[in-house]
Formats: structure tokens, sequence, C-alpha cells
């Protein structure tokens, strides 16, 4: 005599032998389906335009002078008052600078105002490789056109700069490497040629913005300082005045010199055909994987309601 576990494992068994016979006799529609979600899964992946990057890898310059570390201790709250920044913001000024990189502001102010770039960035739709020619979202790109030529912002066009700066920041990323000075920038886009010119113009805008800052806060230093120096009678005091002028004028020299003023570029930005988007395998993958289970889900939702069906009557 069977046990009550032996009768529910012939049940088991029994009910996976049934499965397996209605699976068996629906596989025809079973594998059309599937065929069916593989052919989609193709034309699909097919029609997703491809995606390109660029990147280049930089070192930060720290040009906050070491001497300023000397004098720190005891004449912190002097150079402060000066606009000075001392040799221990360093750090703090590699932060300031990425975080000036990601701002909504720099975008703004570098690459909301050129209609050209929001041609490229809100407009294109796709890239021939053959003839280096792009397609376009016309609707778009006359709006941005015709604000352009009547003097209108975008923003009274009806092109929000939060979206922008959105759709901006979905192709874009700045991270500076764990431990190091070291900062990777890259843009997507659907074309590489693209791609490297927004990242030349990113690194170089950055490299603007920071030398106009500096340049401004030294001629800033450099007067206050003079002005203190006309003031005060005692002699070690305008011996730090005059270090501290002395440094600041090192900045603006470097300021109007040095072509790369923020970062030292270590892999320059390259056109690189390799896509790095759509991976039309995996999407061509997980479609097909999706229809045939959904498939199953159906032919199995059917013999359920037969055989519910049959058992009621």
């Amino acid at each position: 005599m069977k046990s009550r576990s032996d009768e529910s494992q012939d049940d088991v068994l029994l009910d996976f032998k049934e499965l397996f016979e209605v699976i068996l006799k629906r596989k025809v529609w079973l594998v059309v389906c599937t065929g069916l979600g593989a052919v989609f899964s193709v034309f699909y992946s097919l029609s997703i335009p491809n995606t390109y990057s660029s990147e280049t890898l930089l070192a930060s310059k720290n040009n906050t002078q070491d001497r300023l570390s000397e004098i720190a201790g005891s004449y912190a709250g002097l150079a402060q008052m000066a606009g000075i920044s001392l040799g221990s913001d360093v750090g703090n000024d590699d932060y300031y600078i990425l975080a000036t990189m990601n701002s909504r502001e720099f975008f703004k102010k570098y690459f909301f105002t050129d209609v050209d770039l929001m041609i490229e960035l809100l407009a294109v739709t796709e890239w021939d490789s053959e003839t280096n020619s792009y397609s376009y979202n016309e609707s778009i790109r006359n709006q941005l056109l015709e604000a352009s030529n009547d003097g209108v912002g975008f923003g009274e066009a009806g092109f929000a700069l939060n979206e922008a700066y959105r759709n901006f920041r979905g192709k874009y990323s700045v991270n500076q490497q764990q431990y190091s000075n070291f900062v990777l920038v890259s843009i997507q886009h659907l074309s590489p040629f693209v791609a490297q010119k927004w990242v030349e113009r990113i690194v170089s805008s950055i490299d603007s913005e920071i030398r106009n800052r500096d340049i401004k806060k030294a001629e800033s230093s450099i007067k206050f300082l003079n002005e203190q120096l006309g003031k005060n009678s005692l002699v070690s005091l305008n011996s730090v005045f005059g270090r501290l002028i002395e440094d600041q004028t090192r900045t603006l020299m470097l300021a109007y010199a040095d072509s790369d003023y923020v970062f030292d570029m270590i892999e320059p930005p390259i056109v690189n055909i390799v896509k790095v988007s759509p991976k039309r395998a995996v999407i061509c993958m997980w479609i097909t994987g999706l229809s045939f289970l959904f498939s199953l889900f159906l032919i199995l939702c059917q013999h359920a309601y037969i055989k519910n069906k049959s058992t009621s009557q």
C-alpha cells in the first residue's frame, strides 16, 4: 500500500508528464511565436542607431603655490582676507573643478548658448558613416535655427535648460580616479566626430573658466595687498605682503602663459569608430527569451482553463 508521500510524488510526476505532453502538442505555436520574437528582436536592434564614445585622460595640475604653506600657519587669516587659496586647499580646488564641470551653470555658459552644439545635442537622429553626414529631427533643428537667427534665447523658444542639461548629462561623464589626480572625461554621441569635438570643447571650456577665475582672484588679491602694503609700517608684515604679492603675480603669469592651465592631457580624445551601444546580441537574446516564456505562459494558461472547464462540467 502506497503512503501519502509516494502518492504525492506520483501526482507530481503525472503533472510534469501532462505539462510536457501539452507543450509537445503546441510545439508549433511555441516555435512560431518564439521565431517571430527573434525576428522582431533583430529588426528592433537594427533600428537603434549606433552610439560612439570619445574620452580623454587628464592629470590635474595643482597651480596653488607650495610656498604659501610656509606662511599659512601665522598669516592664514590675512591670506584669506586677500582672497588667496593656501596650499592646504589644493584638494578642495580639484573637487571644485570637478563640481564645476558637472554643473548646470557650466553647461549653460559654454554649451546651451551655442546653436550648433544644441543642434548636435538635441536634433541629430542618425549619423551616416559613409558620407559623414547627419539626419536631423527637422522640427527641433528649425526651431533652434530660428531662435538663433531671431536673437531669441533658446529658453524663450521653448527649449528648457533643464531638459537640455539632462540630455547632456545622459551622454557625459567626468570622474576622478580613486587615490589619484587623474580625471577621465567621456562623451557618447551618435557620431564619433561629434563625441571627440565635445570632449575637446569641455576640456578647453573648463580651462578657460578656471583660468579666468584665478586671474580675477589674483588681480583682486594683488590690489588688496598693495593697498595694505602702503598703509602698513611694520617691516615683518610688509615682507609677508611682498611674498604674497609675488605668489599672486606668479599665478597671473601662469594663467596667461600656460596653454594647458588646469589639466595636462595624458590621453587626447580620438575619433573612435567602434560603437559602445547598442548591444544587439544581448537585445536579441532577451527579446527571444521573453517571447519563448510568454508563449509558454499562454499555452499553460489555455491548458489550465480547458482543464478547469472540463472538470466543472
